[in-house]
């Protein structure tokens, strides 16, 4: 899948990116950001540092590392109340693909738990970013559609690295989420700076099902991590549900198998 993209123009990249930054801004000043809220800063976020993964090879490294470390401070500070609400979407997930009525029990009986343990949404002292923003780094390095090309292929070929090492060897948890953090990077670069050809098209959605994949598998295994801490009345309950998340993983896993090797070509 390594080839030259299709490419808007730079100023619509830049109008793009600059639309980006100020519902980045507006979601943070809210004082008690709601779970769909947290999620748009989150999306913002990583949108953002797409873009730093499209041009980075360009200008001052410095200057990008810093607004990726604000952009991803910002993004940590909401983790927890993401998780929060991941893992109940991951029970109802769970507990809808089985039949088995002892299976089903323990799914509601742990989502209860993570609804009675979830944390508050609201973050004090948020933090925003202070060096310089993205859409004044991409004015001081004179954007080209030459330097988004070698951005994207950078990153397709970081994607084809990754997807190498998570299929063709040991499958590992680590593994899969470096190729789905980057999969994702892709496919908001295509988003943004990609024309909508039919072939673009094509590969941007074949992206978001690969990273949305990748996504269940990722939260699975959250999960699965967290049941150990879980206030249950009947502790069986946590291993029924972990067995199931076990099992939905392995089959997730497989079909993001065949859908990298489709779409990188391996």
């Amino acid at each position: 899948m390594i080839t030259p993209v299709a490419l808007r123009s730079t100023s619509l990249v830049h109008s793009q990116v600059e639309r980006l930054r100020r519902n980045l801004q507006t979601q943070l000043a809210l004082a008690d950001p709601d779970p769909g809220q947290i999620h748009d800063i989150r999306l913002c976020c990583k949108k953002l540092r797409s873009c730093i993964r499209l041009l980075r090879h360009k200008g001052d490294a410095s200057h990008w590392q810093q607004a990726d470390s604000a952009l991803r401070l910002v993004s940590r500070q909401f983790a927890p109340a993401r998780d929060a609400e991941v893992l109940q979407h991951t029970m109802h997930m769970l507990h809808n693909s089985t039949r088995s009525n002892p299976c089903r029990a323990a799914c509601l009986q742990v989502l209860q738990a993570l609804q009675h343990s979830r944390p508050a949404a609201k973050v004090k002292g948020k933090t925003r970013p202070t060096s310089k923003d993205v859409p004044q780094l991409l004015a001081d390095t004179k954007l080209t559609e030459k330097a988004m090309g070698k951005g994207m292929l950078l990153t397709q070929r970081r994607c084809l690295r990754l997807a190498c090492k998570a299929f063709e060897g040991h499958t590992t948890t680590e593994s899969l989420h470096r190729l789905r953090r980057w999969v994702k990077y892709l496919g908001y670069q295509f988003g943004l700076a990609a024309l909508p050809t039919p072939a673009n098209v094509k590969t941007r959605q074949q992206l978001a099902v690969l990273g949305r994949t990748l996504g269940h598998i990722h939260d699975l295994v959250l999960l699965q991590q967290q049941l150990g801490a879980l206030n249950l009345v009947d502790r069986s309950a946590a291993a029924l549900v972990a067995v199931q998340a076990n099992r939905l993983s392995q089959r997730l896993i497989a079909q993001a198998d065949l859908a990298t090797r489709a779409l990188f070509e391996i």
